[in-house]
């Protein structure tokens, strides 16, 4: 992955998780740690994850076996995991089934989570009411 950034927004509770490239766990398992270790982190925020900029390597790698090894690495850390929802921005058929598996995987951890297509869905859904900074973090 060439970039996997997040920012927290305290007043939305919110996690705003960015990714662009190919997909690489070992990205995402440095991009949580940095997450979990900042002063403004919850364990409660709701997540916004846009993928729309990544991709995933399907040829070497089978989306099941990506998105079960983030959910491994989430079981491994689940004090850090409270209850929240977690809205996936895709907009690819690749995304999507990702974020389809790990809707199916998180089912041990206290996450509902379900893919979008547009940001005011995900938004709608997550109950943001102050959407204006958060669209400025998503152009």
């Amino acid at each position: 992955m060439e970039k996997a950034s997040f920012k927290i927004l305290p007043e939305n509770k919110l996690i705003i998780e960015k990714y662009s490239g190919t997909f690489l766990i070992t990205e995402y398992e440095r991009m949580k740690q940095e997450e979990f270790s900042n002063l403004d982190f919850n364990s409660n925020f709701d997540v916004l994850a846009d993928l729309r900029e990544t991709c995933f390597e399907l040829k070497t790698v089978s989306p099941n076996e990506t998105i079960k090894s983030v959910t491994d690495y989430l079981q491994t850390n689940k004090d850090k995991i409270g209850k929240r929802k977690c809205a996936f921005l895709a907009i690819n058929p690749d995304q999507v089934v990702s974020s389809i598996f790990y809707s199916i995987f998180v089912k041990e951890l206290p996450i509902i989570s379900k893919s979008f297509n547009t940001v005011d869905a995900a938004l709608e859904w997550l109950g943001v009411k102050n959407k204006e900074e958060i669209l400025d973090e998503l152009v």
